[in-house]
């Protein structure tokens, strides 16, 4: 069963293989170039919006993370400071002599130094006096006066010693101090602590029950003040982990945060569901404050730091885009440029044996590697030429000896008259070039690789020289074919005319004469293709045309060790023939 499964899915995948192969030769090598150039920049712009998105977010989380541990840092201590001040100042009015002598004697003459500490801190819902029966004696407003506290918490505590308490709900004030019902319900925080009498007994317990709504406005004023993010949240815990200001959000395990903030300075956690950053901070009291073990929780939703950096990876990610786009279309330019002499040159390759007269393709440039390839094929159109040259000659061969043999056979001794004639006859045509009647293609390699061979074992060189008639198809175009013959005529006569017994010159085809020289130097040949040059400069052709003036470029090389072959020789001639071509025409240049 297994097998079966791998063997259908390998099956699918050559599938896809073969498609994928088909479309890929469908396509040209400029629009796979521009795919290619596309695909890359996006893959890079991908990879870069994400790594810069990854690094933004994590620079920004820290930065959330110690922004968050300040904010919680510094409520927990203005928190610890508001306790410590009103602390103090309890103990304050506790500890003043001239109240000790009234508190148990004369309460009442207390009260207007209550009322001042509550006029001048508002915190303060209400301050009095109680007797160590429980029974207020005296209060600010009046309230609760001969109203027994002596089962409330405050009061218990307060007579053993100075206690503070923790947030609870208002009991008994709590109807004197609303004013509505709709009023949400008052909540406090208690400082006690016990009076003496100036004999040393207990006077009472001064209780101060600070309003908790001081501490809810201290919170207000952090989150609203500028630098702090939107979506911030500043908690308040109690020592067991309930809600004291703040949304009491049933998921978060407040406990499990007191636990974390206890016993240690501020840290920062995340919540159950990963989406909030939370930094804590305890409030560890002040002074003689010993603190109630409040934690103070800042926390800021994970998608609100993380915003900027998203944002920035979508910027990244759609200018990149666009510069995908703008290079891809660069890259399909610039692939047209590279590929165009390509395709020129498998137009015109197509060309030759389609069309009869066609022998030689036109040189290519754009690269180095499209200059070599050009080079290339027209040395093995110049190959196969020879070789057609060569095959026409043996056919014609074949067909005079079996003429001849026929004619033996009628006329034996007129063959032998005739046959030395016939013979030599045969060997001009089949060595010259009509046109010209200089050598051709066929006689002029079998001649060069002689004296190519001779040369190598006497330790000499033999020079060949590339003649092509500048812009010779505006001669066809404009004066005619006849007028083209004529010019080629008389620029091989020009070339006849300077050469030695032992040179060798042959039209190569159209426009191009080679040049074989032996025993001679490379001053002395670039002189020789300079004079030759320019006597063709000089050649009138008032019967043609009185402006007509034609010109060469020539382009020379020397046998050397490396060359396998005078075609090796051949070949680097041609490519410094397209030097003088690509350098201006009617010039000479010389093969390295």
């Amino acid at each position: 069963m297994l097998k079966s499964s791998s063997d259908f899915y390998m099956q699918a995948i050559k599938r896809l293989t073969k498609r994928l192969r088909g479309f890929h030769n469908r396509l040209s090598l400029r629009v796979q170039t521009a795919l290619f150039t596309a695909a890359l920049c996006f893959a890079a712009v991908m990879l870069a919006a994400a790594w810069s998105a990854n690094v933004a977010r994590q620079v920004a989380i820290e930065g959330s993370e110690r922004e968050l541990v300040q904010l919680a840092q510094s409520l927990a201590g203005r928190l610890d400071q508001h306790m410590f001040e009103r602390y103090r100042e309890v103990r304050n009015i506790v500890g003043l002599q001239p109240l000790r002598r009234i508190w148990a004697s004369r309460p009442e003459e207390a009260r207007s130094v209550l009322q001042e500490l509550q006029k001048t801190v508002p915190d303060y819902a209400w301050i009095g006096l109680a007797a160590p029966d429980g029974l207020v004696k005296v209060a600010t407003g009046g309230l609760l006066e001969g109203v027994s506290v002596a089962e409330r918490p405050w009061f218990i505590d307060g007579l053993a010693g100075i206690t503070v308490k923790d947030v609870h709900d208002a009991k008994l004030l709590d109807a004197y101090l609303r004013t509505s019902p709709d009023e949400a319900p008052f909540r406090f925080v208690d400082v006690a602590m016990p009076v003496q009498a100036p004999n040393g007994q207990r006077a009472g317990v001064v209780g101060a029950h600070l309003s908790w709504r001081w501490a809810q406005d201290l919170q207000a004023s952090f989150l609203n003040r500028a630098g702090v993010a939107d979506g911030t949240e500043l908690l308040v815990l109690s020592r067991d982990g309930s809600v004291l200001i703040g949304p009491d959000d049933e998921e978060r395990d407040q406990g499990v945060l007191v636990d974390l903030a206890s016993g240690q300075g501020a840290t920062v956690v995340e919540d159950a569901t990963g989406s909030m950053i939370v930094a804590l901070a305890p409030t560890v009291g002040e002074g003689e404050y010993p603190g109630l073990g409040w934690v103070v929780a800042a926390q800021r939703p994970r998608a609100v730091v993380e915003a900027p950096a998203d944002a920035l990876g979508r910027r990244i990610i759609l200018v990149g885009s666009a510069i995908a786009m703008a290079a891809a279309l660069l890259a399909f330019i610039l692939a047209g440029r590279v590929t165009g002499p390509l395709t020129k040159l498998s137009h015109n390759l197509d060309l030759v044996g389609r069309t009869p007269e066609l022998t030689m393709i036109e040189r290519q440039d754009g690269s180095s590697e499209i200059v070599q390839l050009s080079s290339t094929i027209r040395s093995l159109l110049r190959r196969i030429g020879t070789a057609e040259a060569q095959r026409e000659a043996a056919h014609v061969e074949v067909e005079d000896l079996r003429r001849e043999v026929l004619a033996r056979e009628q006329a034996v001794d007129e063959v032998a008259r005739r046959l030395g004639g016939d013979l030599e006859t045969m060997r001009v045509l089949a060595e010259t070039d009509p046109l010209t009647g200089l050598l051709n293609r066929r006689a002029f390699l079998a001649a060069a690789d002689k004296a190519v061979a001779e040369q190598r074992a006497d330790d000499g060189m033999v020079a060949i020289l590339l003649f092509d008639i500048d812009h010779f198809k505006r001669v066809n175009d404009t004066l005619g074919h006849p007028a083209g013959d004529e010019v080629i005529r008389r620029v091989g006569t020009a070339l006849q005319s300077n050469m030695r017994s032992r040179d060798k010159v042959a039209r190569f085809g159209g426009e191009e004469f080679v040049v074989m020289l032996v025993e001679i130097g490379p001053h002395e040949t670039e002189a020789l293709a300079n004079r030759i040059r320019g006597d063709v400069a000089e050649i009138g052709f008032d019967a043609i045309a009185p402006q007509l003036a034609v010109t060469v470029s020539v382009g020379v090389a020397l046998t050397i060790a490396a060359d396998r072959d005078i075609e090796d020789t051949i070949q680097r001639a041609d490519q410094a023939l397209y030097e003088a071509k690509a350098g201006g025409r009617n010039q000479v240049a010389m093969a390295a």
